[in-house]
């Protein structure tokens, strides 16, 4: 996988709208999930083939503490 990540317009999205969710719910609670999606993305660049194949080239990588993935496709695939 690139060493610099390609987000999606839509995975831009939903992670904002997760954001607001969260921080509605309890301050700092959002800026923990993006902790926790920037480290899935960190596990991720160093070990791309780690994780579970969904379809065809795409893998998931479960995101810890919260009821998310992150969905990627490794430059080499």
């Amino acid at each position: 996988m690139s060493s610099s990540p390609i987000f999606r317009a839509r995975a831009r999205e939903d992670m904002a709208a997760a954001y607001r969710w969260y921080e509605d719910r309890r301050t700092g609670l959002g800026e923990l999930l993006l902790l926790e999606v920037h480290r899935c993305i960190g596990y991720i660049l160093k070990t791309p083939g780690g994780f579970q194949r969904i379809h065809g080239p795409f893998r998931q990588a479960p995101v810890e503490h919260f009821p998310f993935v992150v969905i990627y496709r490794s430059s080499g695939s």
